[in-house]
């Protein structure tokens, strides 16, 4: 990107600062602190982001990994940059949601339902019967997974 005549910007978390990273491919580094592991406050990083745009243009914003994707969504969307958005990060790591797309494409998916309404997971519990697993909308592989059998 460097070598196409990009400015490269690295906005990347506080306790990443003695990794390996490309240096001679970055032209600035600005570092967040970690709420816990992988955790930003986005509103320090909308607030931050918001700071440096004010002396630097900013054409295109790349999510590195799995974790700055929701990220990068969020500037992008809070600053009308080009790109994937809130709405269409979500079919990438929101469960529900990726299920949902998929189904509503045409795509065989086992049965689910949202947890949200009582009415709607006791009448999913009365109609399926299996075992039941309860994910959080977001996340990255088992975190939040819970598997509960239900006795009728």
């Amino acid at each position: 990107m460097k070598k196409l005549g990009n400015k490269i910007i690295l906005v990347t978390s506080e306790n990443l600062k003695d990794k390996n990273w490309p240096w001679h491919a970055i032209d600035e580094v600005f570092y967040m602190p970690e709420v816990k592991p992988s955790v930003w406050n986005l509103d320090h990083l909308v607030q931050g982001f918001s700071h440096l745009m004010q002396t630097r243009k900013v054409d295109a914003v790349i999510a590195l990994d799995d974790y700055d994707v929701e990220k990068a969504a969020l500037i992008r969307e809070s600053f009308r940059i080009p790109g994937m958005g809130q709405t269409t990060h979500r079919y990438f790591r929101d469960k529900l949601a990726m299920r949902q797309k998929a189904k509503d494409s045409g795509i065989n998916v086992p049965e689910f339902t949202a947890v949200f309404n009582n009415d709607e997971v006791n009448r999913f519990v009365d109609e399926v019967s299996c075992s039941l697993g309860f994910k959080t909308p977001l996340g990255s592989f088992g975190f939040g997974y819970k598997k509960t059998y239900i006795q009728r």
